[in-house]
């Protein structure tokens, strides 16, 4: 409701997304149709890329921006503009810390060799990461591909998940992250 007052405002409202290698990174839309791109979970560190200077030209511009993101990202950008705006909205996503793009990556490589019999991730059509097909409690992971194959693996199944859940797969940095602690700024 905040992202599409933002835009209904003449704003802009700036997430995570997946890029068409499905990769997660940070991006804009102006549009409220814009806005289903960064709804979903994302449990991976996603790169922001220019948004920072993206949001800065946009702010200089008057218009009003609401920028999400995990703790880090939102203090990054903070320290990047070195100057606060009446006109800037950050939303601090819950972060559990993230998993590197490079696992992510792997872990796609993984799954479509195992069931498409190819390591291209070009042949994926869509990507949850709590699909709820097998009910609230029983989330999964679910791939589906091009040839009409689909993977769905509940959280106890899914290797991605457990090693993201059980905190084997975190950055170094998430392990002392002073965002999450309140204490970056």
């Amino acid at each position: 409701l905040i992202a599409e007052k933002v835009i209904s405002e003449g704003g802009v409202v700036f997430g995570a997304l997946f890029n068409n290698h499905w990769e997660i990174q940070h991006g804009y839309t102006e549009t409220k149709e814009g806005l289903a791109r960064f709804r979903g979970s994302k449990y991976v560190q996603s790169k922001t890329g220019e948004t920072y200077q993206q949001v800065k030209s946009f702010l200089k511009q008057g218009r009003m921006v609401l920028y999400s993101g995990t703790s880090c990202q939102i203090a990054g950008l903070k320290k990047f503009l070195r100057a606060d705006f009446d006109n800037l909205i950050t939303i601090d996503v819950v972060c559990h810390g993230v998993p590197s793009p490079l696992l992510w990556r792997k872990y796609l490589e993984y799954k479509s060799q195992q069931e498409i019999g190819s390591y291209l991730t070009d042949n994926i059509t869509k990507i949850s990461f709590r699909d709820k097909r097998k009910g609230w409690k029983r989330f999964g992971l679910s791939i589906k591909w091009n040839n009409g194959r689909y993977k769905n693996e509940v959280l106890s199944e899914n290797l991605f998940l457990n090693a993201f859940l059980k905190n084997l797969s975190l950055r170094p940095s998430c392990a002392c992250c002073v965002s999450k602690e309140g204490k970056a700024g």
